[in-house]
């Protein structure tokens, strides 16, 4: 799949880079050829594209992710920009920011901390589960923008999502009641599309082609 993936952006122009071209400058480099190694494909990723746009800026989008339109107004208009996923999470499948932003600097934190010394809640949940990947990878979007979005004379924005994906909790364990982003998600869900998204005239910028069945553990 990553070949057959790899060919068809170069066939659209795109260059390919190795992680390798970088090991020098990402902070995560050892944490994602660990998780490599074990094969923890979606934590990996999750490293790696926060590392990618901490350090250079960037957009960031899941290969199975359809754009409807260019993002050249994003860039030149916010800091950092994100979707919802469905009505109650923000998600990493989609993402754009500064060099250096706030928000992604955390995000790289957060998920250092999370394999590296990570908290009960997380120590306590089956290793190999998906949940794990969830909470100790993805997650952090969600606090991580909670915490340091528009900070500093930043703009930065979340927009809802425009095609509801058909996405089914699963493997959800006991601990995730203990885990710090879910005593946010409601009331603060609702400031940000009470308060944020009415500042963006188009807010369609695509979706998720697969209904999120790509997704690795």
């Amino acid at each position: 799949m990553i070949r057959t993936s790899v060919k068809n952006l170069e066939d659209h122009g795109i260059k390919v880079r190795s992680i390798y071209d970088y090991k020098d400058e990402l902070s995560s480099f050892k944490i994602i050829e660990e998780l490599v190694a074990k094969s923890k494909w979606g934590m990996a990723s999750d490293t790696l594209r926060y590392s990618l746009v901490e350090k250079f800026g960037g957009v960031y989008a899941d290969l199975n992710f359809i754009f409807n339109r260019d993002m050249t107004d994003e860039v030149h208009k916010y800091n950092f920009f994100t979707k919802t996923y469905g009505e109650h999470y923000i998600d990493n499948f989609f993402f754009g920011a500064s060099e250096h932003h706030p928000v992604v600097a955390k995000m790289v934190e957060l998920v250092e901390r999370n394999l590296v010394t990570p908290p009960n809640y997380l120590s306590s949940i089956n290793q190999d589960s998906r949940t794990l990947t969830d909470m100790g990878t993805a997650n952090p979007t969600f606090l991580a923008y909670y915490k340091e979005a528009n900070k500093n004379g930043n703009i930065d924005v979340v927009y809802p999502m425009t095609k509801q994906e058909n996405y089914e909790q699963r493997n959800v364990d006991l601990a995730q009641d203990k885990c710090p982003e879910q005593q946010i998600y409601w009331d603060f869900l609702k400031y940000i599309h009470d308060h944020e998204i009415f500042g963006a005239e188009i807010f369609n910028i695509g979706h998720d082609s697969t209904d999120g069945l790509t997704w690795l553990t």
